[in-house]
């Protein structure tokens, strides 16, 4: 394929600027109006934007909650890590590294850590703090969530006329 036909290829798939973007506020990313994509997010969602708000949504909505929630937890992960050293002599980083920090993880080193986590109240701290996120998550983000089940409805409804079924 030449350079040209690959360029218009990927403006039949994408768009052209010219033709302006399709952008919902509160969702990162955009597409084209007069891209197939576009055309397709109406077929199979009943609009353009209802498409960028679906794909958009389950692509990045919670990330920063999850992000904050990891970096508030990470005072508790190094009381973890300093326990293990402390009462168990052993060096690890986290419980989400241990295979990778001891790669022969046995039945003692899953007995050491349980014993950490159990001292720390680990497992309810972090259970905590992510629900705490999550819930604010799904306050802050209500009207944006509503709009990506809208959408989900919507192509439901659409997927059998769109593979002709």
């Amino acid at each position: 394929m030449s350079e040209e036909d690959s360029i218009k290829m990927g403006e039949a798939l994408t768009g052209t600027m010219e033709s302006g973007a399709v952008k919902v506020p509160g969702v990162s990313g955009s597409i084209n109006r007069d891209g197939c994509l576009a055309h397709s997010y109406e077929a199979v969602f009943g609009s353009a934007e209802a498409g960028v708000v679906f794909i958009g949504a389950a692509a990045n909505l919670t990330q920063p909650y999850t992000n904050t929630a990891k970096f508030d937890l990470n005072n508790l992960v190094d009381q973890w890590s300093a326990c293990m050293k402390r009462d168990h002599n052993l060096v690890v980083r986290s419980p989400d590294s241990l295979g990778v920090d001891l790669p022969q993880v046995d039945q003692a080193v899953a007995f050491d850590d349980a014993q950490c986590r159990a001292k720390l109240d680990f497992d309810a701290k972090v259970r905590n703090t992510t629900n705490a996120y999550m819930t604010t998550f799904l306050h802050d983000k209500e009207e944006i969530l509503d709009q990506v089940a809208t959408a989900k409805k919507a192509a439901e409804e659409n997927a059998p006329r769109v593979l002709g079924h």
